[in-house]
């Protein structure tokens, strides 16, 4: 028996994947922070082929040692969704890129240390602006592409945009330095997906209510603007539909033409 394991499984795009997973016959090990999520998600679903299991911290350096060490050998696949996106975070430093970096690295250790001659391929949610500022997204004559990296880094950061962004960079840097230095020792293919702004139905339509995702939030200020009132902050951005997206996942997950490749979606 093999499992695929999918970190974040309470998220937006993650569920979506998980989704695909389960409808091509994987056995799924999500993981979520609390025990609530993890309830939820088991009863979205409802399938026998998903198991949750609870990572409740992502800032801790052995964060996934535990999963991995429980499903070692059996795991074939990873996708390492889960990353901070909280309107409401406020130690931007902290909060957003260093619980990005930490997070990815705890799993890449964790393969290592449990799953090296096992897991097969391994892909990292990334993100457009690991690519470009936002800046360079509203310059019509900007190119975005596979060599593409955002100029900014830790000291350009000024609030929650910003520090978004140099997370993802700085963590999906993380990925690829982490391969390469550990290339002897682990022989997993790895790809990232760098999708532009994320749009599209939740993946049940029974969670389309209270606080949705972040990007679902701006159509939902917008619908619930009032004339003269404030609209959603201006994003300049391509966008992808969320089902796209993970359809991206699973064929970088399971086709080795994608190893090593930056996938802009």
């Amino acid at each position: 028996m093999s499992y695929t394991v999918i970190t974040g499984a309470n998220g937006f795009i993650a569920q979506h994947i998980i989704k695909i997973l389960l409808s091509n016959g994987h056995k799924v090990v999500g993981t979520v922070r609390t025990q609530e999520k993890a309830d939820t998600i088991a009863k979205l679903f409802d399938n026998e082929n998903l198991i949750l299991e609870i990572v409740p911290d992502l800032n801790a350096v052995e964060a996934f040692d535990s999963l991995f060490e429980k499903y070692n050998t059996q795991i074939k696949y990873v996708l390492h969704t889960a990353s901070p996106v909280d309107s409401t975070l406020t130690d931007l430093q902290n909060d957003f890129i260093n619980t990005a970096i930490t997070g990815t690295l705890s799993v890449f250790n964790a393969i290592k240390t449990y799953a090296a001659n096992s897991v097969e391929s391994v892909v990292y949610t990334s993100s457009s602006v690991a690519g470009a500022n936002f800046k360079t997204f509203l310059d019509p004559t900007a190119v975005i592409n596979e060599e593409s990296w955002n100029p900014d880094d830790r000291e350009d950061v000024v609030d929650i945009l910003s520090a978004y962004s140099v997370s993802k960079k700085l963590a999906e840097k993380a990925a690829w330095n982490f391969k390469e230095e550990n290339k002897d020792a682990i022989k997993f293919r790895l790809s990232t997906i760098n999708p532009f702004f994320v749009t599209g139905p939740q993946a049940f339509d029974e969670t389309a209510k209270g606080k949705l995702n972040e990007t679902a939030s701006y159509f939902e200020q917008i619908l619930a603007s009032k004339p003269g009132g404030d609209l959603a902050p201006f994003i300049g951005s391509p966008a992808v539909d969320v089902r796209d997206l993970a359809k991206a996942h699973y064929l970088a997950l399971t086709e080795p033409r994608f190893d090593g490749q930056r996938v802009f979606i």
